[in-house]
């Protein structure tokens, strides 16, 4: 990144100026607290279980992947259950879009499960940690509150017992 000069003076002042103007950032998906009135709420109610499958096998194809000696939660090397095919775009990009998140944090999920006492997974196989850890994702960014799940939707037992499990 370039240094700025502005009538601050040193480069530092210049930085903490630019950094100062970031808030004013918004990116197409994100809504700012000062975009919502007082009576807005973002409600973010879970997903299907399909997409929580889904994003899975996504995170456990691009996670990473630790030396021997640093590995804190073991992930299974056998296939989750079978995989759908996407629906649509909007599945696939929300598919994608769960997995990244999640790998995106994955450090900090692995530790919260070794922190909190769920890891290691008593009821429920290493091939199903990239599941636990994609829901977990989803549990703490919609703090904690219940999923609310459609009639209409087909659950998947893997997807239940995984959740079930977090919520104890």
């Amino acid at each position: 990144m370039p240094i700025l000069r502005s009538s601050l003076g040193s480069p530092d002042h210049a930085i903490a100026h630019e950094l100062s103007g970031m808030h004013e950032t918004v990116f197409s998906s994100e809504i700012l607290p000062s975009d919502l009135n007082s009576t807005d709420a973002v409600v973010k109610s879970g997903h299907r279980d399909s997409l929580y499958l889904s994003a899975a096998h996504i995170f456990q194809s691009v996670r990473n992947e630790k030396p021997h000696d640093k590995i804190l939660v073991k992930y299974g090397t056998g296939p989750l259950p079978s995989l759908l095919d996407f629906k649509d775009e909007e599945f696939q990009r929300l598919s994608y879009e769960l997995a990244f998140s999640a790998l995106k944090y994955q450090d900090v999920l692995e530790y919260m499960l070794i922190d909190s006492g769920v890891y290691p997974l008593q009821s429920i196989s290493d091939d199903l940690t990239s599941l636990v850890v994609v829901v977990l994702y989803d549990l703490q960014d919609r703090k904690f509150e219940a999923r609310s799940v459609p009639e209409d939707e087909e659950s998947i037992a893997e997807v239940q017992e995984v959740e079930r499990y977090l919520c104890r």
